[in-house]
């Protein structure tokens, strides 16, 4: 656990951690607090960083792809988004755009880091294997 410990020194988002651990946000709190690690600051958009937010959003982009480019977590691009009178999308992927989702190979790879199967096409399965 000492990589997440430094991972986390280094700023890495706690859903971040918990995902590359497969462990929950509050084990990952847990063992930082347990080395003697002190809380970090709760970031937030500010100012600028808010409207560039919506304006990403309403193009169409998740509040995940969002939190990613400011470097902060879903929650609070959604957070920032509500107090601003945006009406969110229902969640489920379906406010991808086109972009993200455009390159099949980026697609694949998140399959596979998600635990999902990765899609068989017909010459990867074939008959008698």
């Amino acid at each position: 656990m000492t990589e997440l410990v430094a991972a986390y020194r280094q700023g890495v988002p706690v859903e971040e951690l918990a995902a590359a651990f497969q462990v929950h946000r509050t084990t990952v709190i847990g063992h930082v607090r347990r080395h003697g690690v002190p809380k970090r600051e709760r970031r937030a958009l500010r100012g600028e960083d808010v409207g560039r937010a919506i304006q990403l959003y309403a193009e169409g982009r998740s509040a995940d792809w969002v939190a990613a480019q400011f470097g902060v977590a879903a929650s609070t691009v959604r957070r920032a988004l509500k107090e601003a009178g945006i009406a969110l999308r229902p969640g489920g992927g379906g406010g991808r755009t086109r972009s993200e989702t455009a390159d099949p190979a980026a697609h694949e790879k998140t399959r596979a880091g998600s635990g999902r199967s990765p899609r068989r096409t017909p010459a990867a399965h074939e008959p008698g294997s």
